[in-house]
C-alpha cells in the first residue's frame, strides 16, 4: 500500500514506528529535479534526531547521503556512449554510492566526494562520516529508488504542488547554481526532463510513500505582495489627488509573458528603458485566499537574459505562453504602488501588507462587484 503524505514529519514517525532497531534501515528519496528532495530529506533527519534515532553524522550533524556527490568523474567512454548527457543514470556511480552506505552499515569511517557543479567535475573528499550501530541512512537522488530499491527499506517519491512551482524551483536553482549561460540551462533542461520521462517517473508506482513537498523556491526567494485590480474610473472618483498623479506619469514599456490556468499562473516581465530592456522579473500568482477578490503574488527579480530561458523552459513544462506588449503608468506612494493599464482602463493597487489591501477591499466594495469583476478580467 502507498501512503499519501504532506510532510516530513509525518515520514519522519512512520520510519520510527517501521523500523527494527536492531538492524540498519535505509530511506530513499526520488523526485524530478527541484521538487524538494533535499530539503525534504534534510526535515526528515532533523525530525528523526530530535526522536533519538540513531543517525550518520558528519562534524556532529546527521549527515544526508546525497547521490549528486556521486556523479561520475568526466568519462570519455561514458561521453561517447550518452553523448554528454549528465541527466541519465549511469553518469551515477551506484556502486560507490553503496560502498559509502556499507561502510556506514559496518561501522567505518566513510568519506564521499565534493562534485562541482560549475565545472562538472571532483574536487576531492570529505570526511569522516560515523554511523551508530543499526542507524536510519537517508538517501536522496532523482533516481534514488530506481537506483537504490534493491537496498532500501522505505522507498520515498517526492511530488510537487504542480508543473508550474516545478518550473520556478529549477529556473531560479540552474541560475544561482552553476556558471552556465541560458541557452545552456535551457539545453540541460530539455535533456533533463527527456531521462525524466524515460527513466524518473516510472519510479512513481515503487513507492511505499508518495510525499508533497512543502518547499517552495518561490516562497523562499520571492517578495510578497497583494493586489487588486478596478477600473480607472472608479479609482479616479474615489482617489482624485492619487488618480491625478497617476495619470501624469510617463509610461513604461513592459513586455509579459503569461502562462497558467484560471488558479495558478506565472508571469515573466521585461521591463524596457526606451528601447533597451532593463530588468526582469518573475511573479508566481494565486488567489488569495480564492474567496477574496485579490491576488498574492511573489515576485523575484532575475537577469535579463532569464526572460528568453523562461519562455522556452515554459514550453518545455507544457504550457503555452502569451504574450503581452503594454505602456503602464506607475506611481508610488508609501508601501502602495499603483499601476495604470491606459488600454484595459484598469489600475492595479499593489501592496507588500494584506491588512493594508484588506483596507482597499473594504473602501471599493460597495462600488463594484470584485469578485466577479476580477474572475472576468483577470490580467
Amino acid at each position: 500500500m502507498t501512503h499519501l503524505l504532506t510532510s516530513s514529519k509525518q515520514v519522519a514517525h512512520l520510519i520510527s514506528r517501521i523500523r527494527s532497531p536492531e538492524r540498519p534501515f535505509i530511506v530513499v528519496l526520488a523526485g524530478p529535479s527541484g521538487s524538494g528532495k533535499t530539503t525534504e530529506a534534510r526535515r526528515i533527519l532533523q525530525e528523526l534526531q530530535s526522536m533519538g534515532v540513531p543517525l550518520p553524522t558528519y562534524n556532529g550533524e546527521p549527515f544526508l547521503v546525497e547521490m549528486d556527490m556521486f556523479y561520475r568523474e568526466e568519462s570519455k567512454d561514458i561521453a561517447d556512449a550518452l553523448g554528454e548527457n549528465y541527466d541519465h543514470p549511469a553518469e551515477i556511480d551506484a556502486e560507490e554510492v553503496e560502498n559509502f552506505i556499507d561502510k556506514l552499515i559496518e561501522g567505518e569511517e566513510a568519506y564521499y566526494p565534493v562534485y562541482d557543479f560549475k565545472t562538472g567535475k571532483r574536487k576531492g573528499e570529505k570526511g569522516p562520516v560515523i554511523a551508530e550501530e543499526n542507524p536510519v541512512i537517508v538517501v536522496e537522488g532523482i533516481y534514488a529508488i530506481g537506483l537504490l530499491s534493491h537496498r532500501s527499506n522505505l522507498n520515498v517519491f517526492v511530488d510537487t504542488k504542480s508543473r508550474m512551482e516545478l518550473l520556478a524551483r529549477r529556473l531560479i536553482r540552474d541560475i544561482s547554481r552553476t556558471e552556465r549561460s541560458m541557452t545552456d540551462i535551457v539545453n540541460i533542461t530539455l535533456t533533463a526532463m527527456a531521462m525524466w520521462n524515460v527513466y524518473g517517473e516510472s519510479q512513481r508506482r515503487l513507492a511505499d510513500v508518495i510525499l508533497r513537498s512543502s518547499y517552495s523556491v518561490v516562497e523562499e526567494k520571492g517578495q510578497p505582495s497583494f493586489q487588486i485590480k478596478i477600473p480607472d474610473s472608479v479609482f479616479e472618483e474615489l482617489l482624485p489627488i492619487t488618480a491625478r498623479n497617476l495619470f501624469s506619469q510617463d509610461p513604461v514599456r513592459v513586455e509579459d509573458v503569461l502562462i497558467g490556468e484560471e488558479d495558478e499562473q506565472m508571469r515573466g516581465r521585461l521591463y524596457f528603458d526606451t528601447i533597451v530592456p532593463s530588468r526582469f522579473e518573475l511573479s508566481y500568482r494565486s488567489l488569495y485566499p480564492s474567496d477574496l477578490p485579490y491576488t498574492k503574488s511573489l515576485k523575484i527579480d532575475l537577469p535579463r537574459e532569464t526572460y528568453s530561458a523562461f519562455i522556452k523552459l515554459s514550453q518545455v513544462m507544457g504550457y503555452k505562453p502569451k504574450v503581452f506588449f503594454r505602456e503602464i503608468r506607475f506611481l508610488k506612494e508609501d508601501s502602495e504602488t499603483f499601476k495604470w493599464y491606459k488600454e484595459r482602463r484598469i489600475v492595479e493597487i499593489e501592496t507588500p501588507e494584506q491588512r493594508k489591501m484588506e483596507a482597499f477591499v473594504h473602501r471599493f466594495r460597495g462600488h463594484i462587484r470584485l469578485q466577479s469583476y476580477y474572475r472576468a478580467t483577470r490580467f
